[in-house]
């Protein structure tokens, strides 16, 4: 079983941040949790993974971070919360170099989804610097792991109020049922990914009949509501 756990174990790939802070004696944690766009980490073969592949291979390599949640634990109070920062929060030390973003007025900086181009150290450190929020850990998914992680646990069952759709995005979203639907790690993944969303299907006009339009911000509870299921 020892021996089990530590193969285990090791199979995580580990990432080196070196800006991350020491845990307290309090034990008080803050987990930077982040859902990259890393296409060229998208190995699989599925039809919709693999359009993530084949677009690195056409020379979309960029890396940014979608998704950007710190998750707070207090073993003292036994609490566990969760922050989101939109990912197109604009800061002017979003990139090492601070000069990604300048215009004519002299002003310079980039939104916060740009800092994980430079790596994780600098969005850990732009985090610690603009929001004074020191980071205990570093945890990184792109959409193949997220994927992989919802089919693992067997799919997420999720109670839609009414049904959705995201043609828009890849892989898209088309959920035509108003009610407690099971989905898969695809579906999970456009879920949490959606920034088009329409929702009210009319049976009698055969479309939907709503644009949602809160974009990140409505992708934000979207993500929250799929992590409280």
């Amino acid at each position: 079983v020892a021996g089990f756990s530590i193969y285990e174990i090791g199979r995580i790939h580990r990432v080196a941040v070196s800006n991350l802070s020491n845990v307290p004696a309090s034990g008080i944690e803050n987990i930077l949790l982040v859902g990259s766009t890393d296409r060229c980490a998208v190995t699989s073969t599925n039809k919709n993974l693999r359009a993530f592949r084949n677009e690195c291979l056409a020379g979309v390599n960029g890396n940014n971070s979608d998704v950007v949640m710190i998750l707070h634990l207090d073993p003292v109070a036994h609490r566990a919360s969760l922050l989101s920062i939109p990912r197109d929060t604009f800061l002017p030390n979003a990139r090492a170099d601070g000069l990604l973003g300048c215009n004519a007025a002299g002003g310079c900086g980039d939104k916060i989804d740009a800092a994980l181009a430079d790596g994780p150290n600098q969005l850990v450190q732009v985090i610690r610097d603009d929001f004074g929020i020191g980071i205990n850990h570093y945890v990184v998914l792109n959409f193949q792991t997220f994927t992989n992680i919802v089919t693992t646990l067997g799919g997420i069952s999720m109670r839609f109020p009414t049904a959705v759709q995201d043609l828009e995005e890849n892989p898209p979203l088309n959920v035509r049922a108003g009610a407690c639907v099971h989905i898969s790690g695809l579906e999970a993944l456009a879920l949490v990914r959606s920034r088009h969303m329409y929702y009210g299907y009319s049976k009698k006009q055969k479309r939907f009949l709503h644009y949602d339009g809160s974009c990140d911000r409505g992708r934000i509870i979207r993500v929250h509501e799929f992590l409280r299921a």
